[in-house]
């Protein structure tokens, strides 16, 4: 018997190659300086803005679940913002997992 593959793998699979390859270009192309006060100041929005999407198909091919990608891919995004800002540190990578994870636990039961 042959696994059947869900419709949505292969393009939600390219969005996530086309996304983490430009993400890739922003990296290794764009000087920082450049894009750190793009949209608001100091902020290198233009790198979270690329990120996201690649962290939210990647991680919804991988949970198998879109709210899971999303949520994952934000709790990675605040952190690194977090990061950004001076302020991540080990207690807040803890809360934002738990908040996390709490709210999966909450919507599965639900």
């Amino acid at each position: 018997m042959t696994k059947r593959i869900k419709k949505n793998f292969i393009p939600t699979l390219s969005l996530a190659i086309f996304f983490w390859l430009s993400w890739g270009l922003i990296v290794w192309f764009i000087e920082p300086t450049t894009i750190k006060d793009l949209i608001i100041p100091s902020s290198y929005s233009l790198f979270f803005l690329s990120l996201g999407p690649a962290l939210f198909f990647s991680l919804a091919l991988i949970c198998r679940h879109s709210r899971r990608g999303l949520s994952f891919s934000l709790a990675i995004i605040l952190f690194l913002i977090l990061r950004l800002l001076g302020l991540g540190n080990l207690l807040n990578l803890i809360l934002i997992l738990g908040s996390v994870i709490a709210l999966e636990v909450y919507f599965a039961k639900r």
